[in-house]
Formats: C-alpha cells, sequence, structure tokens
C-alpha cells in the first residue's frame, strides 16, 4: 500500500467519523429538526471545508510525494552513479592488484634466482680464494726457490769467473813456459850449432820468475769508482798492475793500481760484479792459482 492510498483512507476515515455524531443526533432528537438541519448544514459545511482541507493537505502531500519520489529517483541515480563509478574503481583496483600480484610474482621468482646465483657466486668466491690460496703458496714456494736458483747463479757465476782467472793464469804461464821450451830448444840448437866452444851461460835456460803474492785489503771505496789499498811498493806493489777484488769466496772485481806508496797504493775499479766496500780483500791474479 503506497503513500496515497494511506491518505485518501485517513480521509475518509476522518470523514466518518464527523459524518457518525449528526445522523445518531438526528435519529435520536428529532425535534427541532430545523435547528438540526441547519446545525447539520453547518455541519456538513464544516465537514466540506475539512474535507478541502484535507484534500488541499493530500494535494500537497501528493507533490510533496512527488518531489521526494523525484528525490529519490535522482538520488538513487546518484546512487547507483556512485555504485558504478566504485564498482567500476573496484574492478580496476582488483585487475591492478592482479597485475600487482603477477609482480609481486615475478620480483619472487627473480629473487629467488638472484638468491641463487648469489650462493654459486659465493661458492665461486670461495674456491677461487682456496685456488689462490694454494697459488700464493705455490708462488712462495717457486720464489723462494727463485731466490735459491739466483744464489746458486750468482755462486756458479764466481766460480765460472775463478775459473776463467785460473784459465787465464794457466794459459800465460803455458804461454811464459813455451817461450821458455823454445828459447831453450834455441839455445840447444846454438850448442849444436856451435859446438863445445859454446859459453855455459848460453847453455842454461834462465828460469820464469813469477809474480809476487800479494794480499791486502780495501781501505776506502769512492762513488767514481776509486778505491785504496793498504800495501804499497815495500809489498811488491807496481803501477798498472791488475789486482782482484774478492769477498770471501765472491769475485767481486778488480782494481788497476795508478797511484803507489811505500805502504799504500790507490787505484781506479775498471769492473765490477758486486759493488766493491772497505774492508774487501785484494790479491795479485797468480796467488789465485797457487
Amino acid at each position: 500500500m503506497d503513500i496515497l492510498t494511506k491518505i485518501c483512507v485517513v480521509v475518509l476515515v476522518v470523514l466518518n467519523l464527523l459524518a457518525v455524531p449528526v445522523f445518531l443526533k438526528g435519529i435520536l432528537v428529532p425535534e427541532n429538526y430545523k435547528f438540526l438541519l441547519e446545525q447539520a448544514r453547518q455541519e456538513s459545511q464544516a465537514t466540506a471545508q475539512d474535507a478541502t482541507s484535507a484534500q488541499r493537505a493530500y494535494k500537497n502531500a501528493a507533490e510533496e510525494i512527488l518531489t521526494l519520489q523525484k528525490l529519490l529517483q535522482a538520488s538513487e541515480a546518484k546512487f547507483l552513479e556512485r555504485i558504478l563509478a566504485l564498482t567500476n574503481q573496484l574492478e580496476a583496483e582488483q585487475l591492478e592488484r592482479g597485475d600487482l600480484g603477477a609482480t609481486f610474482a615475478s620480483i619472487n621468482l627473480q629473487m629467488v634466482d638472484m638468491k641463487s646465483n648469489y650462493l654459486r657466486y659465493i661458492d665461486r668466491v670461495e674456491l677461487l680464494s682456496d685456488r689462490n690460496s694454494q697459488q700464493g703458496t705455490l708462488i712462495d714456494r717457486l720464489t723462494g726457490e727463485s731466490a735459491d736458483l739466483d744464489d746458486q747463479i750468482k755462486q756458479k757465476t764466481a766460480d765460472y769467473e775463478r775459473i776463467e782467472l785460473i784459465a787465464k793464469g794457466l794459459r800465460e804461464q803455458i804461454s811464459e813456459l813455451q817461450e821458455t821450451i823454445d828459447e831453450q830448444a834455441r839455445q840447444i840448437e846454438g850448442m849444436r850449432v856451435g859446438g863445445p866452444g859454446v859459453s855455459m851461460v848460453a847453455r842454461t835456460a834462465q828460469p820464469v820468475k813469477a809474480d809476487p803474492i800479494i794480499n791486502g785489503t780495501l781501505t776506502a771505496v769512492t762513488a767514481d769508482n776509486l778505491a785504496s789499498i793498504n800495501i804499497g811498493s815495500a809489498n811488491g806493489v807496481k803501477r798498472g798492475m791488475e789486482m782482484v777484488i774478492m769477498r770471501s769466496s765472491e769475485l767481486v772485481g778488480y782494481l788497476r793500481i795508478e797511484e803507489v806508496d811505500l805502504n799504500a797504493s790507490a787505484g781506479i775499479i775498471v769492473e765490477k760484479l758486486l759493488t766493491p766496500a772497505q774492508g774487501d780483500k785484494v790479491v795479485t791474479k797468480t796467488s789465485l792459482y797457487r
């Protein structure tokens, strides 16, 4: 039942309530009917006015109801539009959430791959670290062996130089001996050709005079390869003599004597294998072979 029907029912009920007392009064009190008729007319007019007022009120209520219905329809349309917009927004958000869900899933997969790659990288780094450690140990061992080989090479080089000096001295001695032999051969040939009259002096071979054995020590060494020693002419040192500089069993270099005093001499270091220093020994070449 709508509101208009309800209003009509209310108006009819009011009219009935107003008409019933008049009807009852006319039945119960027949006298003074004119008065009663007039009163009924007045009451009927009042009732008609009330009915008019009720109709006017009904019309106003109907108009108000129509206005309310229009407002309701407009509000309903707005609500429907709003609901539709919210529904679309919700669907869009659901789609976006779906995309975000897919994105999150992809990111999770990427994170899993990155973690796996990171673990593999850590394993690789540890493996390389172990290899580097092993290689470092090997390098240290090879470095030590290389240092030992360098020392051996230096020692062998010094030995070679010493042997070369000895060989050179021996070659010089052989050459001198060969000259002596040739001289003796010439003397013998002269004796054979000259006969018994040849002097005994001519027959006698001159002995080979060996260089004296001279040992000394470096007393000073300058930056321009000048050096002084603690032996001089009193020990047999002569100008132009070439001496060997030794440090223990290592060959250091060669010293050519330029200035000679009685108990000291000075010269130039003409060749050096090591850096000469104060305290190194100096010897004549021939002393190396004895």
